[in-house]
C-alpha cells in the first residue's frame, strides 16, 4: 500500500510539473518603426501573437510578411509583430517594409538580447504566444509547411467572416 501512494505521489507530482513546463514569453521593448515610439510587449496584455523575426537583407522574409499580413486581417483578435532583427537603421527598415505589397502593422526594432532571449539565430522566425503569455509553437524558416502549421494554429481564433 506504501508504494502504491508513493507511485501516485510522484504520479501527482510529475504531473504538476508538467503543466509548468510552459515557456513563458518575456516582455521585451524596442522602438515602432512606424512613429519611432518606445513599445513594450506588456501593453499587448493577453492576446494571443504571432511573433516573426526578420531582416531586411532576408529573402524569404520578404515572402513572409505579406503573408503574415493576410493573416492578420483573417484574424483580427491576434496581434501580429514583425521584429527587425539587425542592425540597420529605423529609416532603412521603413525602405524595406515599403518595398513589401504589405507586412504585418506592428513593425519593431528590437536588439540583440530580444533575439537572443527567443533564440532566434536563423531567420524569419516565429513565435505562437497563447493569450496567457506562453510560447506554445517555434517556427523556423519559410516554408509551405510553416505557415500551415500557423494556419491551423490561428484556426483557434475567430476569423472574419
Amino acid at each position: 500500500m506504501k508504494s502504491l501512494l508513493r507511485v501516485l505521489g510522484l504520479c501527482l507530482s510529475l504531473l504538476v510539473s508538467c503543466s509548468s513546463l510552459a515557456e513563458s514569453a518575456f516582455n521585451f521593448y524596442g522602438v515602432s518603426v512606424a512613429d519611432g515610439q518606445l513599445f513594450s510587449m506588456r501593453a499587448l496584455k493577453e492576446r494571443p501573437k504571432v511573433v516573426n523575426f526578420f531582416w531586411v537583407e532576408c529573402q524569404p522574409c520578404k515572402q513572409e510578411l505579406p503573408e503574415l499580413a493576410q493573416l492578420q486581417q483573417t484574424y483580427p483578435s491576434v496581434v501580429f509583430l514583425a521584429l527587425h532583427k539587425g542592425s540597420e537603421s529605423l529609416s532603412a527598415i521603413k525602405t524595406f517594409i515599403d518595398s513589401l505589397p504589405s507586412a504585418p502593422e506592428k513593425v519593431i526594432k528590437v536588439d540583440d538580447v530580444v533575439a537572443e532571449k527567443y533564440r532566434a539565430n536563423y531567420l524569419p522566425y516565429t513565435l505562437l504566444i497563447n493569450q496567457r503569455g506562453e510560447v506554445v509553437h517555434r517556427l523556423t524558416g519559410y516554408t509551405p509547411e510553416n505557415m500551415h502549421r500557423l494556419e491551423q494554429w490561428l484556426k483557434q481564433y475567430e476569423p472574419v467572416s
